[in-house]
């Protein structure tokens, strides 16, 4: 199936059409000939297709994601310049990015490759970046690698307070601030708590919270936001639906996941009580915290969530 039809295709728009006609300083030819779905705006004519036989292999000319000062291609392994202490890596390459970020013993956040629409969360847009180096504001966000995603130019963080994060590319609403505008440093996405997972697609994303509620923002031209509407960018997260349309996806709609278990950690206790309490308050608002289903959060769930910490 071709991931990027028109209409809605951020890649067949600004700022990518310029960036895969002809080489680019620090990019190279290697992008390939154009390939039935991609369309023109990827092509070098008279390239080789990427990925047919004789082409030259995933790092080869173009992408510069081997962080070793050079956009040559790597058959054998190399060691990355510079980074001798790294913890954890996450690497995303598609034929159109790729981009490496790896994490220190000391927690900070390292990146290179491909940073023409911030990508790597630093203000330095249309360049290559060819060795490892610090980033500063992802760094600043205190996550480990592994509540960081990756999409196509945009990338996601979860922060241990449970609010989820995101720059890069914005043309399909993917950061889910509510804008189409790229960010350079990230930005919190809107009306999400209690986040748990993110995930990053092609143009879009994914965030799951702790009541079992999973919601997606971006593109959604193939309905890869399972919100059941008219295949429209969603710029803020929306809830995905149930099977059939019906009600909501609840990833923990089990025997572990009972009423008045708001903050999803398969018991009701004094957490509970404190999280419902803070969402009536507007101090952090929560889904599950509507524990009898009546549409509103107040004091009814209070009473609800007490008398169930205290079995009545």
């Amino acid at each position: 199936m071709n991931p990027y039809p028109p209409p809605g295709n951020p890649y067949q728009q600004q700022p990518y059409q310029q960036g895969y006609g002809a080489p680019q300083p620090g990019y190279g030819a290697g992008y390939g000939a154009p390939q039935s779905g991609y369309g023109a705006p990827y092509a070098q004519p008279g390239a080789t297709p990427y990925g047919a036989p004789g082409a030259a292999p995933y790092g080869a000319p173009g992408y510069p994601v081997a962080g070793t000062n050079n956009t040559t291609a790597q058959r054998t392994a190399v060691q990355v310049l510079v980074l001798d202490d790294a913890q954890a890596i996450l690497a995303r390459g598609t034929d159109q990015s790729a981009r490496t970020i790896a994490q220190r013993s000391d927690g900070s956040l390292w990146g290179w490759g491909d940073n023409r629409d911030c990508q790597l969360g630093e203000a330095a847009p249309g360049t290559a970046v060819l060795t490892p180096t610090r980033l500063t504001n992802l760094s600043a966000l205190g996550v480990s690698a592994s509540n960081l995603a990756q999409g196509d130019a945009h990338g996601l963080a979860r922060k241990r307070d449970g609010t989820a994060w995101s720059w890069g590319n914005n043309t399909q609403g993917q950061l889910g601030d509510g804008t189409t505008t790229n960010r350079c440093a990230p930005v919190q996405v809107t009306g999400l708590s209690a986040v748990e997972t993110v995930g990053a697609g092609t143009a879009h994303s994914f965030a799951t919270t702790g009541d079992g509620s999973v919601w997606g923002w971006g593109s959604n031209n193939e309905g890869q936001l399972g919100v059941g509407d008219d295949l429209t960018p969603h710029p803020t997260p929306t809830r995905m639906l149930g099977e059939n349309g019906t009600g909501y996806l609840n990833l923990k709609a089990d025997a572990t996941c009972q009423p008045g278990d708001i903050i999803g950690d398969g018991s009701i206790n004094a957490l509970d009580v404190v999280a419902v309490i803070n969402a009536v308050l507007g101090i952090q608002p929560l889904p599950a915290a509507d524990v009898n289903n009546d549409g509103a959060t107040n004091a009814l769930d209070v009473v609800f969530v007490i008398n169930q910490v205290l079995g009545l």
